[in-house]
């Protein structure tokens, strides 16, 4: 059997639970990120981008279950909407997130 790069590097992350950075994480969930983010004001989005890269420290598979939590994490994203306010936004992704933080 034949694993592809991609495979490998799933494998790899999950044995040794590897903290990557947004740039690490798979095609389809960079796509994903860098659609949510494009609604948000672009330098919120950079603090965004900050607090995944230098506080969240994920995994790929760890990602794919944040992605799970839509449920959890769609009315602070309708908060922030209401008030623009990316303090309270990423506050209440540390609360939400906190099994996730390194």
């Amino acid at each position: 059997m034949k694993l592809t790069r991609q495979q490998l590097k799933n494998l790899i992350s999950e044995v040794l639970n590897v903290n990557e950075s947004i740039a690490d994480l798979g095609f389809v969930n960079q796509g994903l990120l860098k659609a949510g983010l494009s609604n948000i004001k672009p330098e919120h989005a950079q603090n965004i981008r900050d607090f995944i890269n230098n506080e969240l420290k994920i995994t790929n598979s760890e990602f794919n279950k944040i992605l799970g939590m839509k449920g959890k994490l769609k009315p602070l994203y309708d908060a922030y909407v209401e008030d623009t306010n990316i303090e309270k936004f990423i506050k209440g992704l540390r609360e939400k997130l906190s099994d996730f933080l390194g």
